[in-house]
């Protein structure tokens, strides 16, 4: 009996050779899975949950057409039970969720793939905090940092909530995104800092070992305390001393999605003399917090705007849920006279269009 399971087994691997997920050029994706007792197999991705087909010998799959150039997260849902792809090795934690992922490559996604160009390097390093705390931080250094010695403009990256310092690093892949636009000449070498935004949290629970609880308003209102952002001057000093970077206005951008969008805005504008470019993708604009830092926002954004920052850039999609949120804010923009560059696209509130617009920010720096 157990010989007959093995032959089947093994020839069922042969009609699916080419393993879990087969990618073609054209956007359609074939999912194989292989189980003698499984009943019934659906694959949920991009919002679609398609039953797969079973076949003898314990085969099933599904065939999607038409999946447009980007990456995708997915898992199986096996005879009721939502799973990973256990024949996919490609793993990415969002929140506290796991999912298996592919890359349909073409247009812009491409840009997400490790290309064969030379490569920057990916380190964990720590910061402290004004109470003595290591927080961790994810920096990418770009190719010639480690031969040369050479000093580099610096991008402060800052995730979402939910998110922590290796949220940019793997869904939104910062290395393989900045190592292809730098090849391509499209961006200039820089360094990359991904803090972990959570005050409250050393490093991601994954690398620390400890459990955490999650839910979405509790991680929002402790993330909205204002902590981070007064303490942001102390993370830019020891990055300044660390690595070699440069420390003129001109030479420093800002940038996060989400919340960390909401981190990006209020940072650019208390410490309003210290950065030359802010990105501000998908953020949230709204406050009743009673730190300092959002106690004069109106007077510190004119001054801010005294000496003007070279790109203030602001994107949203179409059908996030913060769209007339980001609506009023450029409203309020346009009553000051406070110019900025405007990406409005397609989608919602998603990892799809930060990837987009990070793409479309990083040749926009360092251009003074």
């Amino acid at each position: 009996m157990k010989r007959s399971l093995l032959i089947c087994w093994l020839f069922a691997a042969v009609v699916c050779a080419s393993g879990s997920v087969d990618v073609n050029a054209d956007g359609n994706v074939r999912f194989c899975y292989h189980s003698l007792l499984a009943k019934k197999v659906i694959v949920n991705i991009a919002g679609k949950h398609v039953e797969m087909e079973k076949a003898d010998r314990g085969e099933f799959s599904a065939e999607l057409s038409g999946l447009q150039p980007d990456m995708y997260t997915y898992t199986y849902t096996i005879d009721g039970v939502e799973t990973l792809d256990p024949d996919n090795l490609l793993v990415v934690r969002d929140c506290n969720r796991r999912y298996s992922y592919l890359i349909v490559g073409g247009e812009g996604a491409d840009l997400y793939k490790t290309s064969d160009v030379e490569h920057g390097i990916v380190e964990q390093s720590w910061y402290l905090t004004d109470d003595g705390r290591q927080h961790a931080m994810t920096v990418y250094l770009p190719p010639s940092y480690k031969t040369g010695k050479g000093y580099y403009p610096v991008l402060y990256l800052l995730h979402g909530t939910g998110g922590d310092c290796l949220a940019w690093r793997d869904l939104g892949r910062v290395a393989q995104i900045a190592d292809n636009l730098i090849s391509q000449g499209r961006s200039k070498e820089l360094i990359i800092i991904m803090p972990n935004c959570n005050y409250w949290q050393q490093e991601s629970p994954e690398k620390s070992g400890i459990e955490e609880s999650w839910n979405m308003m509790g991680t929002t209102m402790r993330m909205m305390d204002g902590k981070f952002e007064e303490n942001f001057g102390n993370l830019v000093n020891q990055v300044e001393k660390q690595y070699r970077v440069l420390t003129r206005k001109n030479s420093r951008a800002i940038a996060g999605l989400s919340r960390g969008g909401y981190f990006a805005y209020h940072i650019s504008h208390f410490y309003n003399m210290m950065f030359d470019y802010v990105g501000l993708f998908s953020a949230t604009y709204r406050t009743d917090g009673k730190s300092r830092v959002y106690r004069n926002i109106e007077k510190d954004l004119v001054r801010q705007f005294q000496t003007p920052p070279a790109l203030y850039y602001i994107s949203i999609g179409k059908d996030d849920f913060l769209y007339d949120e980001n609506k009023a804010f450029r409203k309020m923009l346009d009553e000051k006279g406070i110019g900025y560059i405007y990406n409005e696209s397609a989608g919602g509130h998603e990892w799809s269009n930060w990837r987009r617009y990070l793409v479309d920010f990083l040749p926009r720096l360092f251009k003074n």
